[in-house]
């Protein structure tokens, strides 16, 4: 409610929200200046719950944005996957003189069909058929289980590294399963960036790729036309635009924020569009850092999901909206 409650002297946090900006501002509100007594915070969480893994994600959060803007960080946020962290210390602690799976000089980029299809081409070659059937295999079934999920798959001394939109304990269960033939890493976005930063040192120092989302994607639109979450949003745009011409101003901004979702979520590759509720804190912590919306499409669904919490809203606005989203649509 905005209250400053700097004469208490204990908080009971009954809730735990996504954002973890949201959490200390509501602590902060008696930690305040003029607090002359001891503060004491708690936040009740029930074990095993959904709500303890909202916790954790809230703490993981609150250490990422502590260590990449304090000057006083002391830690490099690099997120890293159990089964990646074991594969590391296998490769330092038994250096493995195996060439690569795949050959150097390989373009990267290739499509699933391509990659596949060089493999079987190599596993002709004598010197190690069987190893390379294994890997195809493995290639095979990550792609059917996890789909749109893998942005790219890496070759490096024999094993697999899988970037994935999200490392969760399912995919991870996979990979544990596949790692019984063939070494298979899981990583997310931000992984492969820190990695990327060690240049000669990391694991990935001259792995080749055999599967890259994009191009991928492009290709399949290409051949397909609009998907169905840009079919989708077109259909909730043109909804909105028929009941905002019957007075109904709220009703609009609700379809709206929906096409503009439904949109974000197309440009980021995903299955379903992010929650309303959620969809702050999927903007900046994944389309805005990613590069998958630029400030002004993040702004336009920031300003529309806005408006939806208030109580009355001037046509104007939403008529403003409704072009501005109407072009965005037309763009893409």
């Amino acid at each position: 409610m905005g209250l400053n409650l700097q004469s208490g002297s204990a908080l009971i946090n009954l809730d735990v929200p996504w954002n973890p900006a949201v959490l200390e501002q509501r602590n902060g509100r008696i930690h305040r200046l003029g607090q002359t007594r001891t503060v004491q915070i708690i936040t009740m969480v029930a074990q095993d719950s959904y709500e303890e893994q909202v916790l954790n994600l809230v703490g993981s959060k609150q250490n990422l944005f502590d260590n990449v803007v304090r000057e006083d960080a002391s830690e490099d946020m690099v997120g890293i996957s159990k089964k990646l962290l074991e594969t590391l210390i296998e490769e330092l602690a038994v250096p493995d003189e195996s060439e690569s799976a795949v050959p150097a000089g390989e373009a990267p980029g290739e499509t699933e069909s391509a990659a596949v299809q060089k493999v079987k081409q190599r596993a002709q070659v004598p010197r190690d058929t069987h190893l390379e059937e294994e890997i195809r295999c493995c290639i095979e079934r990550l792609q059917e289980q996890l789909g749109s999920r893998i942005e790219r798959i890496l070759g490096a001394q024999g094993g697999l590294i899988a970037v994935l939109d999200q490392v969760d304990e399912a995919a991870e269960g996979l990979a544990v399963e596949l790692s019984a033939t063939i070494p298979v890493a899981l990583i997310d976005h931000l992984a492969l960036k820190g990695l990327a930063r060690l240049a000669g040192a990391s694991p990935l120092a001259g792995a080749e790729t055999y599967f890259l989302k994009d191009q991928e994607k492009d290709q399949k639109e290409e051949a397909a036309g609009p998907s169905r979450l840009v079919a989708l949003a077109r259909e909730k745009l043109e909804a909105a635009g028929l009941v905002f011409n019957q007075q109904l101003e709220s009703v609009a901004l609700e379809l709206l924020l929906s096409a503009l979702l439904a949109k974000a979520a197309d440009l980021a590759g995903l299955n379903l569009p992010p929650e309303p509720s959620a969809a702050a804190v999927w903007l900046y912590s994944e389309a805005l850092p990613n590069k998958i919306l630029t400030q002004d499409e993040a702004g336009l669904i920031m300003r529309c999901q806005g408006l939806c919490q208030a109580s009355t809203v001037p046509r104007e606005l939403v008529a403003q909206l409704l072009e501005e989203a109407g072009q965005l649509l037309e763009e893409a």
